[in-house]
This record gives structure tokens, sequence and C-alpha cells, in this order.
């Protein structure tokens, strides 16, 4: 078992999860945060798949990191050697001489197709990792019916979001064999964000009572489902291997005011109407 720390560092766990070893990579990494929930490790046959940004001292900072270097690093978990693979393709705005919003970099694999997030633009990037270093296939767009965006800025390192409003976010992809769910939150205007003092870290709370969360299933044809709403009472999905198959989420203790000393899981079923 493995497991990537905050800012990527790489740990293989025992089976009963005591720690084993930490994996040196052949560089550092330049990421001095981390993506919280979302996905950025994975394995493929014998190799992990990682976001690690640093390879020739690459900045994952600098407006244009995700259009000028490849994404993610294939790593050897028994030598520590990678090599880096995955580039953002021409249809992603990110792909651009423009400057937006930074966004988290998060990914799924299932056999030997990776599905690639940026968060905040609601596409699915499609590679095949059987070829070469990741050979792009397809996007696919979430489409969802409202997803906050602050768009185009007109200077580089801006942060509009949660500071004047908050953009939609993707934050979990779940390929299945049916179909691949989409979670999804959809942001927050600037009337409501500001109106209420959303920006103020007291404040930050209050997100859900603004927003909605939505599950969404891409069908394996690309036709989107029904948009999901998703009760705020749960705080994340922890995984879905199967859309005909029960699956759990974790219980948002501190949004509905009943943190606990211990851990509440949800034990979720989708159903086809």
């Amino acid at each position: 078992m493995y497991a990537a720390s905050f800012v990527g560092w790489l740990y293989e766990f025992n089976q009963d999860l005591t720690f084993k070893r930490e994996i040196n990579l052949e560089f550092l990494t330049e990421a001095k945060d981390g993506g919280g929930i979302m996905r950025t490790i994975d394995e493929w046959r014998d190799y992990l798949i990682l976001y690690y940004p640093g390879r020739d001292g690459a900045n994952p900072y600098d407006p244009h990191f995700i259009r000028d270097h490849y994404l993610l690093e294939k790593v050897d978990p028994e030598t520590g050697k990678s090599e880096p693979i995955i580039k953002i393709p021409p249809i992603s705005r990110y792909a651009s001489d423009a400057f937006y919003e930074r966004p988290w970099i998060h990914f799924s694999v299932l056999d030997d197709l990776l599905y690639l997030i940026l968060d905040n633009e609601p596409l699915i990037h499609i590679y095949d990792l059987s070829q070469g270093d990741g050979k792009f296939l397809k996007t696919i767009p979430i489409s969802p019916s409202n997803f906050m965006d602050n768009g185009e800025h007109s200077e580089k390192y801006q942060y509009i979001s949660g500071s004047k409003m908050l953009d939609g976010s993707v934050r979990q992809v779940f390929p299945t064999q049916q179909g691949i769910a989409v979670y999804y939150t959809e942001g927050i205007n600037e009337d409501v964000f500001m109106e209420n003092e959303l920006f103020n870290p007291d404040n930050f709370s209050e997100y859900p009572n603004h927003q909605r969360q939505i599950l969404k299933i891409v069908q394996p044809d690309s036709t989107l489902s029904n948009e999901i709403s998703i009760p705020h009472k749960i705080q994340r999905i922890l995984n879905i291997e199967s859309l005909d198959k029960p699956f759990y989420a974790l219980r948002h203790d501190e949004y509905l005011g009943e943190e606990q000393d211990y851990l509440t899981f949800y034990k979720l079923q989708l159903k086809q109407k």
C-alpha cells in the first residue's frame, strides 16, 4: 500500500497500515501545498502515478506551468526512478497564453486509462498510459448547469476565488466499467460571497449553505446523467468502484454540529430512474 503526503512525499505501508519505508525520488518536489481530498496518487501495473512537480526545477506556481510541462510522474516504487508523463491537451484553456486562477490537478486510473482533472475547469481529459508518455485520447465536458468561474485574469498571480467569490470545483472523479462518476461543487457568486463575508476564515464553515454539491454520471457513450444533489451532511465520497454496487461516504460532523470522537460513515447506493 502506498500513500503520498500533503506535498507529495511518497511512502509504503504494510498491510496492517504500519509504516514500511519512504520512497525517495530523484529530485525534490517544488510543491508547497497539497490537494486535500483530491487524488494525486494512483497505481498502474507495477508503477505509481504521482503528481510531484519539480522535475528540472519546474515551478508549479508559474502561471504557465500546466502549459509548458509534463504534469505527472510515473514512478518505479522499487527504485524511486521516474519519468514524466501527461501533457495538457490544446482544448484546455490552460494550454493558452492567457492567465487564469491556479487549479488543483488530480486524476484517477482505471485499467490503462488515466482521467485527468483541473478542478476549476469542468472537463475530463482521458489518456492511454500504455502508449508512450500517456497518449491523449479525448476530452469529455461535464457540462454543469451552474459552475462559477472568475474567468481570464488581466495579470499573472491573481487569486480571486476565495477572496471575492468561490469558483466551482470538480472534487472527485471515479471511473468505473459502467461510466464515470463525477463529484463537484458549484461555487458561490460574488454578491452572495461578499454579502455574507465568506472571505473571513471564521465564515468558511458557511460555504455549504451557499452552494450545491453535485454527483453526475458520464455514460460510456459520453452522454450525461441528470445532476444528483448531494446533501451537505455528506462531507466526501470515499470511493465508487461500480455504479451498481453500494459505496461509502463520510458524514460531515462539523456541518451537522455534532462533532464526535469517532467517524461516521454512510452506505449509499445509486438508483437509476
